[in-house]
Order: C-alpha cells, then structure tokens, then sequence
C-alpha cells in the first residue's frame, strides 16, 4: 500500500477515511478501521460484477502522521456476507511501526492458513490486527477462549476488536499477548 496521506489530500478517498487519516494524524497515533470499499472493474474482467465494480470487507490503517499504510481485503467471507466480493488471491498484508511487525486479517480469515498463518510463519510478524464481529458459539469458538488460544499457539500478540451485539451472541474482547 503506498502511503496516501488523505487527511492533508482531501477527500479523494472518501470522507470517512478523511476522517480516520485526521484522527490518527491529529492525535499521533495508529488507527485501524473495517469498512466496505469498492474497486471499479470492467467487462475485460470475466468476474467483474454485473454493477461494475467489487465491493470489499475491508481492513484500512493509518499511521500517526495519517498516511494510508495498510489495506486488507478479507478473503475469507463468512456465509452471510453475499454483499460483498473476495480478492481473486488472499492478501498477505504487513506494515512495520517503531514497536514491531504487524499484520492484519479479519474475524472468519482466522480459521484459515491464509492469510492468518502466512502473515506469522513466513512473512514472521510480532502483533496481529484483528477487526471481527464474532459470534460466540460454545463449546469451541467462544471468542476470548479461542483468540487467546490463538495468539498463544502462534506466539504473538492479537489485537483484537469485536462489534458488541448481545443478540447475535458477539460480546467485546480485549487483546491477547502470548
């Protein structure tokens, strides 16, 4: 990912990723977001959909100066995300900050060798971003247990961000250091 300052560039980007460039760049810290992002495609490509364009579940970061340093687009979609397109080959997606190596996927990616063991066995990151809306579901998938067995098993930190929605069994979590 190049690294696109889009609080001092505008609104090129869109205004919400205006807004998290300037929150990061105006508190000077690191900001990480999942929000939809589309790609316009055309009909030389034989998956482009029918409107034209992909639509992403999408991982951005901004560093503390607000520059764009990291962008994922989940590759593992849950069944219930027919809104949205997956990248024709999983994304490996790392960034480097004064405190480590970080790498980031999202909520059902975690089950999945790519990009989640790639990201820690080959490409060696120290600290994992995690965005997820995770439904906790006994006895093997509750989230704290299996994020924390996660991070442990792998050997680095995971920090990881649930939606809190008590209806659809997704509680908040907090972040696991090995």
């Amino acid at each position: 990912t190049v690294a696109l300052n889009v609080c001092q560039q505008g609104t090129r980007r869109g205004p919400m990723q205006e807004r998290l460039s300037c929150m990061a760049r105006n508190n000077s810290i690191y900001v990480v977001a999942n929000m939809g992002d589309k790609k316009l495609c055309n009909s030389s490509d034989p998956s482009c959909p029918s409107d034209g364009r992909y639509q992403y579940n999408t991982d951005v970061v901004f560093d503390p100066e607000g520059k764009l340093v990291a962008r994922y687009h989940k590759y593992n979609l849950f069944r219930r995300e027919i809104q949205f397109n997956y990248p024709k080959e999983p994304e490996a997606v790392t960034f480097e900050t004064p405190f480590g190596k970080f790498g980031i996927f999202t909520c059902f990616d975690i089950l999945f060798h790519e990009p989640a063991v790639v990201l820690v066995s080959k490409l060696q990151v120290d600290t994992v971003l995690f965005p997820t809306a995770w439904m906790n579901v006994l006895p093997f998938l509750t989230a704290i247990e299996f994020h924390s067995a996660w991070a442990m098993g792998m050997g680095v930190n995971l920090l990881s961000a649930n939606t809190h929605n008590i209806s659809l069994a997704m509680t908040v979590e907090v972040m696991f250091l090995h």
